[in-house]
């Protein structure tokens, strides 16, 4: 019998029929509910964001401007978004007079952005702020210093830059500090990438500058995509000095640059750049500045936990019984991946896992035939337990007929065994196994245990899904 399904809401735009359990059930579609309302410069439900975009399509330097609104009911509230499309050679002049105009008649808006690019393209610039048109006239200046240096650039540079509305540089708590000049970036090369930093830090000398750029070679708009590479420093810091150390950071194979509080920090994935040619020529070049420079894996936190990782990392790298350690692939991986050379040799892994623990990261750790199973060290879980946890299952492997494949999970506070028979088991090997691996979880560290049979009816266990 064919299964009945039931009608897309796209087709009927009306309600949906489901049949469950010998019954139809009817259920309205919420979506015919809360159509979105959205007008666009005209109909105004609010006389003052017209006379804003008359005002502001009438000063120099704004090449349009519009506004939509978008009513939200009945699940959210109304919202206004204003756009402002500047010139690409817009002047620190026009800039204050732009920001006047939008103080003149204060409007609300949920959402206001400038915008500009290149006549060809090649670059484009977006600048965030208040959820007001009155714009603060430093910060749109500096907007403008933006569009001023990304026409600087030359022929070959492709990038996109969002400039943040400033914020209080330190906590509440801290009292008053001066703002920053906040800028994202993304650039198709690490030296069009920094020429651009050094650029906005030349012509914005006064203000607290907070910059976070990436390399990505497609050209296309901010993506995140790439090593990022962070800049953090106060009014009036000289960044010429600087600019040398993170192209020397940069030529490494990293997962991250920043420079804050005056040191800098570069994380790499492959324990073999911690102590490599290019990590002293950056130490050697950065001691000459009295510039701290910490280079470390990419892992968890910094400071004492990140150099517990680090030594850890390190020493399994060294062990005898390693295959092979693989840090994730990519910045905040999921796991370290160890493989050992054989099952008898992870009591020697596990041992110096416990020796670090807990460690803010997840290991997997895998034998040599990865099908027989796996040791899962969840992120902060408590190894200790976990040789005489392995050995108690690897006894029992040894010792129950059918065994297929075992694995530990092991988290901060539990140890969890999953335990597979094959399909060739009877009723009366299943009946054996259980009570073997009931009896572990009275005599060793393993708190439970999940026993699983794929193909004999009355046994296929269902698994939590952490253990499937």
């Amino acid at each position: 019998m064919t299964a009945w399904e039931p009608p897309s809401p796209a087709d009927t735009g009306g309600p949906v029929f489901r049949r469950s359990g010998g019954t139809v059930r009817i259920v309205c579609c919420a979506a015919a509910l809360t159509a979105t309302i959205a007008l666009s410069g005209c109909g105004s439900l609010d006389p003052g964001h017209g006379r804003w975009q008359k005002q502001m399509e009438s000063a120099a330097g704004v090449e349009s401007a519009d506004w939509n609104y978008y009513s939200g009911w009945p699940t959210s509230s109304n919202r206004y978004t204003g756009r402002v499309e500047l010139s690409p050679d817009l002047t620190t002049q026009q800039a204050r007079a732009i920001a006047d105009v939008g103080c003149s008649s204060p409007t609300e808006f949920s959402d206001l952005t400038f915008e500009s690019r290149a006549v060809d393209e090649r670059w484009r610039a977006t600048g965030y702020g208040p959820t007001d048109s009155c714009r603060d006239p430093a910060a749109l200046e500096r907007f403008s210093v933006v569009l001023e240096t990304l026409e600087a650039t030359g022929p070959d540079f492709l990038g996109e830059v969002i400039v943040f509305s400033e914020e209080e540089a330190g906590a509440a708590d801290e009292g008053p500090s001066e703002p920053r000049f906040r800028v994202t970036a993304e650039t198709t090369t690490l030296p069009s990438l920094l020429e651009l930093l050094g650029e906005l830090r030349h012509r914005t000398p006064d203000v607290a500058f907070e910059f976070n750029g990436w390399v990505d070679g497609d050209g296309s708009a901010i993506t995140n995509f790439g090593e990022p590479i962070a800049v953090r420093i106060p009014a009036q810091y000289e960044i010429d000095d600087l600019l040398p150390l993170l192209k020397l950071a940069a030529a490494m194979p990293h997962r991250g640059i920043s420079f804050a509080d005056g040191a800098l920090d570069v994380a790499v994935g492959d324990p073999r750049m911690l102590e490599s040619p290019d990590a002293e020529r950056l130490r050697t070049a950065a001691d000459a500045i009295d510039v701290p420079v910490t280079v470390h894996l990419d892992g968890p936190g910094g400071g004492d936990e990140s150099a517990s990782y680090d030594e850890l990392i390190i020493a399994l790298d060294a062990l005898p019984e390693v295959e092979s350690v693989t840090l994730p692939a990519s910045r905040g991986g999921a796991e370290v991946t160890v493989r050992a050379r054989d099952w008898e040799s992870v009591p020697g892994i596990l041992a110096l896992v416990a020796e670090h623990s807990p460690v803010e990261a997840e290991f997997f750790i895998e034998g040599a035939d990865p099908d027989q199973g796996f040791v899962r060290i969840s992120r902060g879980g408590d190894a200790t337990g976990a040789v005489e946890a392995y050995t108690a299952m690897n006894s029992a492997r040894g010792s129950i007929p059918h065994a297929a494949f075992a694995a530990l999970i092991i988290s901060s506070d539990t140890i969890r065994m999953r335990f597979d028979l094959d399909g060739t088991t009877s009723p009366n090997d299943v009946d054996r196994a259980s009570a073997t691996l009931m009896d572990l979880i009275d005599s060793s560290e393993i708190d439970e245990v999940s026993l699983w049979v794929p193909s004999l009816d009355g046994y296929d266990l269902e698994l939590p899904e952490d253990l499937s």
